[in-house]
């Protein structure tokens, strides 16, 4: 099951759960806008980036595209917070992108076929290559599938003020003496 926790608490720090491991923070820059990225790799590798409210951000292709200049292509755009592919089981390269930037790996629960593609992406303006066309279908796909939990996600982030948010982080951690039944807890995500 996919789960992300993403959740801005003061000034740049972002609060960062992970499966399997402990709460950390890092810093976040402000510009960096969280992101959902499709990737049909191959010798073409495909790459299609939205925003949370499913947008397109871009759609690129290039052949013998290195991970490092995946990676760094993506990075221009924002923060990854989903890596996803049309396939199941997702293609090896997708699952180290996803932990290399870390993001949380989206697949579907089979792997999508042309027409699911094209009825996907059938009412955009956009005209991608067929690397593209896969990239963008997997992104728009794990978009719709996500888009219930970031609706809930911002509905409760309405009613909070950044102290508030940080108030309550704080009190549910230390309701529950065992962090891991946190992380155990937000799997059902």
């Amino acid at each position: 099951m996919l789960r992300f926790y993403y959740c801005k608490i003061r000034g740049d720090s972002l609060l960062k759960v992970k499966p399997g491991t402990i709460l950390s923070f890092e810093n976040f820059n402000e510009s960096s806008q969280p992101i959902i990225v499709g990737i049909d790799p191959g010798t073409t590798t495909g790459i299609a980036i939205l925003n949370l409210d499913g947008e397109i951000i871009s759609t690129f292709s290039k052949r013998n595209f290195s991970k490092a200049d995946i990676i760094e292509f993506i990075s221009n755009f924002g923060r990854p917070i989903v890596i996803a592919t049309d396939m199941n089981p997702p293609p090896e390269t997708v699952e180290k992108l996803a932990t290399s930037l870390p993001a949380k790996l989206f697949y579907p629960d089979s792997t999508l076929k042309r027409k699911e593609k094209s009825k996907l992406i059938r009412k955009l303006e956009v005209r991608p290559n067929r690397h593209e066309k896969d990239a963008l279908a997997a992104a728009i796909y794990s978009y719709k599938r996500l888009k219930p939990i970031i609706n809930k996600v911002e509905q409760k982030m309405k009613a909070y003020t950044k102290d508030e948010i940080r108030r309550e982080v704080v009190k549910r951690i230390f309701r529950i003496k065992d962090i891991s039944t946190i992380i155990k807890r937000n799997r059902k995500i």
